[in-house]
């Protein structure tokens, strides 16, 4: 069945992303005299929003839900000033979305992040680009792995899930492709390793954007 819509997380997939992140919370850290990390050490804290980093970035005695609250505040003002540190658009994937388009393929964006960074990362670095719909944390949905975003596309652009692919850089992605009933593919360049990604059985796991358009019918 050839594929008629193809929903990209965003940070890990289309854009490179974790030196602001890092950036932030890493000032956000500094600003309480607590530890901070690595840029690596974020790659194991994102996934689940921006709340989930603050929480894992923190102390772990420090991780009550008032502190968390403090921080997540602090750190969403930290990134609206610095998260395009370092932020690019992952080699070959202009070329892809320029093909998947020439083709008639709808493009959506799922992600975790709140629903105001993520259309500031979309206007800022994809928006030469039409995603039919781009649906953050923020935006009226469980998050993901939650399918509900997912299905919402789905079924506003008339495609059914056997129709589509949900393509992105973890094992949050492969679960919310699997809950939503829709082909997936796991991707190499984001914010897991390949050992990673390969435990949780991807169905597809491809290590260039360009393979993608193997699986486009």
């Amino acid at each position: 069945m050839a594929i008629k819509l193809i929903i990209f997380d965003l940070d890990g997939t289309l854009v490179d992303s974790i030196d602001g992140l890092a950036t932030s919370m890493n000032k956000v850290l500094a600003s309480r005299g607590y530890p901070q990390h690595r840029v690596e050490d974020y790659k194991r804290f994102v996934g689940n929003g921006i709340k989930k980093l603050v929480s894992r970035g923190l102390p772990e005695d420090l991780r009550d839900p008032e502190t968390v609250d403090m921080c997540y505040d602090n750190m969403l003002k930290a990134y609206h000033e610095h998260y395009a540190v370092g932020m690019s658009i992952y080699k070959g994937i202009d070329a892809v979305l320029n093909e998947l388009t020439a083709k008639g393929v709808i493009l959506a964006i799922n992600t975790n992040k709140n629903q105001v960074m993520a259309q500031k990362v979309v206007d800022l670095f994809l928006s030469q680009w039409n995603f039919v719909k781009i649906i953050g944390a923020d935006a009226n949905y469980e998050i993901k792995p939650s399918p509900a975003a997912a299905i919402h596309i789905a079924n506003e652009v008339g495609v059914k899930p056997s129709e589509c692919i949900y393509i992105g850089d973890s094992e949050v992605d492969l679960n919310t492709a699997k809950n939503a009933g829709m082909h997936s593919i796991l991707v190499t360049w984001g914010f897991r390793t390949e050992e990673e990604l390969l435990a949780h059985k991807p169905e597809v796991l491809i290590k260039a954007p360009s393979e993608i358009m193997r699986y486009i019918g």
